[in-house]
Formats: structure tokens, sequence, C-alpha cells
């Protein structure tokens, strides 16, 4: 069993609960926080090592400060990264248009690694 680490970025916050009960059949979901106007420093951690590509700025400036939903899940990696590809194609047509880093609508780690380092970042906002 992983541990998973959803996160439902801005433009997929309008449906937060459609998102999350779609990912409730495939795991255990162990933490849920909606988290208002996520500070800067906090997507410059997340997307630190996206640094290189060319539109890591545009991107870190259009998340900052906006709203996000994260979940914890136990479950299946691969179930949850099938799912979040079919959730990506779901909601990009119900989504205002953006870029492609924007219209995808749900972030779920790939590794364990990815797990424990992605969790470090966002931790915070799931102890309140």
């Amino acid at each position: 069993m992983d541990k998973i680490l959803t996160i439902i970025k801005p433009s997929g916050v309008p449906f937060c609960e459609e998102i999350l009960a779609n990912l409730d059949e495939f795991g255990k979901r162990i933490a849920t926080k909606k988290i208002e106007k996520v500070p800067l420093d906090t997507i410059v951690k997340h997307y630190e090592r996206d640094q290189h590509l060319p539109w890591y700025g545009a991107m870190i400036a259009d998340l900052a400060n906006k709203d996000f939903c994260l979940a914890i899940y136990e479950g299946e990696m691969p179930d949850f990264l099938r799912l979040k590809n079919n959730i990506r194609d779901e909601y990009a047509n119900k989504i205002e248009p953006h870029p492609d880093y924007i219209r995808n609508v749900l972030h779920v780690n790939e590794t364990e690694e990815d797990f424990k380092r992605e969790f470090d970042v966002w931790k915070q906002y799931l102890e309140d």
C-alpha cells in the first residue's frame, strides 16, 4: 500500500469534492485540507525541480496566492496515476482555457521519494 499526496490545483478547486469522490474509489483517504491563498514560497518549494523549464516563472506566478485542495491517500500508486490522467482529460474541458501546466487540475506524487519530498513542503497545512 502506497501513500499518495494528491493536490488539486486552483483550476480544479471548484470541482474538489467531485474529484475527491473519484479518488475515494481507489484508496483510503486519511487527510483532506482546502488551503486558501497558498503563498509563493510554498509553490516555489514544491516546483523547485522544474526551475529549468521555460514556463517555470509563469507557472509560479499563476499558482501563487491561489486556493488548493490537498488529500493524502493509502492506495496503489499505478491506480492513482491512471486516474490522474483520466481526471486531467475530463476536467480540461470544464475549466477556462489555461496553459497546459494549469489545465492539469490534479497532481499526484509518482514515487515514494516524491511523496516524502512533497509531504515535507505541504505538511504545515495538514497539521492545523
